[in-house]
């Protein structure tokens, strides 16, 4: 489409107003559409790697333990499927349950 030129130079021209909103709607669309399945598989794997490389402490270690298991819930839940709960709370263990 074919727009006027702006009467005023700080005012945004017809065209520039369509195109911003356009991509303003491509965007909003673009957020509900997620999360894609590469997206959470990056996302596990940096879980999984904080998991294994970070320094638990006694107390950290049980509540990293509960994190995994509402997540296999959450997820199995999702995907109408059973991940179960992990039974060891091992740092190595959880990430290998996130696997």
């Amino acid at each position: 489409a074919e727009f006027g030129e702006p009467e005023d130079d700080d005012e945004e021209s017809p065209a520039e107003a369509v195109e911003s909103r356009v991509d303003e709607l491509r965007a909003e669309i673009e957020e509900q559409r997620g999360p894609y399945a590469a997206d959470v598989v990056d996302d596990l794997e940096g879980l999984q790697t904080t998991l294994t490389e970070t320094r638990w402490t006694a107390a950290g270690t049980p509540e990293t333990q509960e994190a995994v298991d509402d997540y296999l819930d959450a997820a199995g839940d999702a995907l109408d499927t059973e991940f179960g709960s992990a039974d060891d709370e091992s740092p190595e263990a959880l990430a290998h349950e996130l696997d």
